[in-house]
């Protein structure tokens, strides 16, 4: 078994990942950068004012572990795939975070639709 195709395959793997979170780290900076300025309007319709943490959750705390933790340990297995799993496994304890955010969303998403009919 060729041992260099495996390892392209492998690098070519991390390097999608950490082009991918780089891009996810861009996003977020985008929406704090772009969008909270909006949430302080004077014109912000009355139902939005002081919703900030509700519709957007937990986005600068996500922003801080991903560009200051996660994505620092993607780029550092970039020319050594097999510590990428690592990388998860190290953090694998704030998934139930990401959960929780998917449930608030459901539950928000869930209310404005009852409240528009």
């Amino acid at each position: 078994m060729a041992l260099r195709p495996v390892c392209s395959k492998l690098l070519h793997i991390v390097e999608e990942m950490v082009t991918t979170e780089r891009e996810y780290v861009r996003s977020l900076r985008y929406i704090i950068h772009h969008y909270f300025p909006e949430m302080e309007r004077a014109d912000l319709p009355q139902d939005l004012r002081g919703k900030r943490s509700v519709i957007f959750g937990n986005l600068e705390k996500l922003l801080d572990f991903h560009s200051q933790f996660f994505l620092r340990e993607l780029e550092s297995c970039w020319k050594h795939p097999l510590r990428a799993p690592h990388c998860f496994l190290r953090h694998v304890r704030h998934v139930p975070l990401c959960l929780r955010g998917q449930a608030m969303l459901k539950t928000y998403y869930h209310y404005y639709l009852m409240s528009e009919i």
